[in-house]
């Protein structure tokens, strides 16, 4: 990709999920369970986006239920000897400059606490000749969900961009054992796009 295609590739390569998070949060009993989504019933409007709703399983039987413009593709599966297991997913729109990606560990060992700093360390890969700017970090609850967040504003500097993006990285135990993360990418002048962001994040559930 070349000029702003080119900006728009390097920063959507940028987005992590959480694939270190084994070596931070321990593992623990295998996941028999197979992971399945499906795309729901049609939600409220994101302001411009279509919203559905998208339904993923968890090894206890619940589901983790979040809105979204569009449906997430299974990316890989991983297992590790001692009993975890880490399915992603993503979706990368390059019409309209939006990515979502996700990660589901299972299996992990009870006990284990999931802090600050260790996000903070997982939440990027490769950022040379991007300028990372950390806008918001911390903790907030939705629908009972405890959550940790990371909010930054990304900038190609090594391609003369001058259009910031923002990437929110969120984290959140939907279970004993069960561990999500979801970080979403949106340009940060595309009001749609963010009402985008905020609207799904807000939908997040356990249920």
């Amino acid at each position: 990709m070349k000029g702003k295609f080119e900006s728009v590739g390097r920063l959507l390569s940028v987005v992590l999920l959480i694939t270190g998070i084994m070596g931070m949060a321990g593992c623990g009993r295998h996941s028999d369970a197979d992971e399945s989504h499906l795309l729901g019933k049609k939600a409220e409007s994101g302001d411009g986006y279509e919203l559905r709703t998208v339904e993923y399983a968890q090894t206890d039987g619940k589901k983790m239920k979040v809105e979204l413009p569009f449906e997430l593709e299974k990316d890989n599966t991983e297992e590790g000897v001692s009993g975890w297991r880490e399915d992603s997913y993503s979706h990368y729109d390059y019409d309209r400059f939006l990515s979502v990606e996700m990660v589901h560990v299972s299996g992990l060992r009870p006990g284990r606490v999931f802090d600050m700093e260790g996000f903070l360390k997982v939440s990027f890969v490769d950022p040379e000749g991007l300028k990372v700017t950390v806008k918001d970090r911390g903790t907030r609850v939705v629908n009972g969900l405890k959550m940790t967040y990371l909010d930054v504003q990304l900038l190609d500097e090594e391609n003369g961009s001058q259009r910031p993006a923002r990437l929110l990285n969120l984290g959140f135990f939907g279970g004993e054992g069960e561990f999500w993360a979801i970080s979403y990418f949106a340009y940060e002048d595309d009001k749609l796009g963010q009402k985008m962001i905020e609207k799904s994040i807000e939908s997040i559930k356990v249920e």
